[in-house]
């Protein structure tokens, strides 16, 4: 178990040795709205709730690479590359592999809640989405709710790709 995070650790910029040509160009015609909108099925979302008050174990033990506002709070540097303060609060966020979702849920308790503080976002196998840890923070920052994680998440993405442009 764990290995997640240091499966999708990386620098910030955009790496797409692995990818296609045709898929260099296209993002290098995109807009950050339209590279969220190619990547919006990078995994299947589970909403829960969890037992007791070390639900961060998730990300510091790393069950879960910590993606979003979790990211803000865990992984060093991501706060200061978004503008935005780390403290997420008890809620976390991050990326399972398919294979790891059912000892996690059994190890932490987990139930299925659709306001539950703890979201998963279930992959079956890394793909060049994750060659930055960056990368999928911005998209999922995007979907927030909080009009400044949006914001910042539209800001940073808009910025990898002027660096592939």
């Amino acid at each position: 178990m764990g290995g997640v995070g240091d499966a999708v650790r990386g620098g910030g910029g955009l790496d797409f040795a692995v990818a296609g040509e045709s898929l260099r160009n296209r993002l290098r015609r995109a807009n950050a709205d339209e590279v969220a909108f190619l990547a919006r099925r990078r995994a299947r979302v589970y909403r829960m709730r969890g037992w007791g008050d070390e639900l961060s174990t998730l990300v510091t033990g790393e069950y879960v690479a910590a993606t979003g506002a979790s990211a803000l709070t865990h992984v060093g540097g991501e706060a200061g590359r978004f503008g935005l303060s780390g403290s997420g609060g008890g809620a976390v966020d991050g990326y399972v592999r398919g294979d790891d979702l059912a000892d996690v849920i059994d190890t932490f308790g987990l139930m299925a809640d659709g306001e539950g503080e703890v979201t998963l976002r279930v992959v079956t196998a890394l793909d060049p989405f994750f060659t930055t840890m960056t990368l999928p923070v911005a998209v999922d920052l995007m979907e927030s709710l909080d009009t400044r994680e949006r914001s910042a998440g539209t800001r940073v993405l808009g910025e990898l790709l002027d660096d592939i442009r």
